[in-house]
């Protein structure tokens, strides 16, 4: 990420440089900070980047004398300080690495963090603390470089990291009922693999969900609900059960790379890592274990989706690979 970013304030800090400090006249720096969560908002939903954009040309308006640059990534409002573009770009600032005076530019607050209080206070004051300021185009545009900037910073401030983190909670929440029910439809109504429609749940067509369907890849569903065999992906996922009675999944894989198997969720050839996840996999049962932090929780349950290999094969290719 590092190398990426320089390329957008490298350039102008390279003019501060001692020798033309008195020759050139730097021009104002503001880095306008977009996040949206998901790929579907960022494509969809009118929280995302056009509106962003829409806020960023008002900002611009009301600070012509500013050059504006963009960052733009899809990541959550808890991790985007930790692992995200802003977190880099903090620890560049920090660094001296980044123009003085440099303004982060953010529609709302929300776009920001979804932290609690005391991450929203910390991380406002190592935005300070790094020499840049900071501006809400939802609060007026105006640029904050201290808590006492104004009298009521902090009191705005406080407000709202306590709604922005109020309502990524109320968003779990809702996540994690959503998440509950279907899973006890799914397991009350589970009734041997034919019907893709489990009471008042259902799964949707890969034309609807082509990336993360929450089904396994050899399967599709037709308008009317019922499960289809895409018989393509059965038959190597077939073959490699056979095969890895015989040989390891190195080789095994190297095989399917010839037949042109490619990962799940990518054109990219199979590898090593996905077959084995295939082979260890209880989907090939008809069965779904449901996971949370890619960790198993509970008993699978058993025929929701129609399966494509017997139990002693399965079986038979556990002891296999162990």
């Amino acid at each position: 990420c590092s190398s990426d970013l320089q390329g957008i304030w490298n350039p102008l800090l390279s003019r501060l440089n001692a020798q033309n400090l008195q020759a050139v006249s730097v021009p104002k720096l503001a880095i306008n900070y977009q996040r949206v969560s998901t790929n579907k908002q960022g494509e969809e939903d009118r929280s995302g980047f056009s509106r962003q954009d829409e806020a960023l040309a008002r900002w611009k308006r009301e600070h012509p004398d500013y050059e504006v640059r963009v960052i733009k990534e899809m990541i959550s409002g808890k991790k985007n300080v930790k692992s995200g573009l802003l977190g880099q770009f903090l620890k560049d600032a920090q660094k001296a690495e980044v123009a003085p005076g440099t303004v982060l530019v953010f529609e709302t607050w929300s776009r920001l963090s979804r932290g609690d209080m005391a991450d929203c206070m910390q991380l406002m004051l190592d935005i300070f603390n790094a020499g840049l300021g900071v501006s809400f185009c939802d609060w007026g545009c105006q640029i904050l470089r201290s808590f006492d900037e104004t009298g009521g910073t902090v009191f705005q401030i406080v407000g709202a990291a306590q709604r922005s983190h109020g309502e990524w909670l109320e968003k779990q929440a809702r996540t994690v009922g959503a998440r509950q029910w279907r899973r006890n439809e799914i397991a009350e109504n589970a009734s041997g693999g034919q019907s893709a429609i489990f009471g008042n749940y259902r799964f949707k067509p890969r034309s609807e969900c082509p990336d993360k369907p929450g089904y396994p890849r050899w399967l599709d569903v037709a308008p009317n609900g019922d499960w289809v065999l895409l018989e393509e992906e059965i038959a190597w996922v077939q073959r490699a059960f056979k095969l890895a009675l015989e040989m390891g999944t190195g080789r095994i894989a190297r095989e399917l790379r010839a037949m042109g198997v490619t990962q799940a969720e990518s054109d990219e050839p199979i590898n090593k890592g996905d077959l084995a996840a295939v082979l260890s996999s209880v989907t090939v049962l008809g069965w779904r274990q449901n996971m949370n932090n890619n960790k198993p929780v509970g008993d699978p349950v058993k025929g929701v989706y129609p399966a494509i290999i017997t139990l002693k094969e399965f079986e038979d290719v556990q002891i296999a690979l162990r």
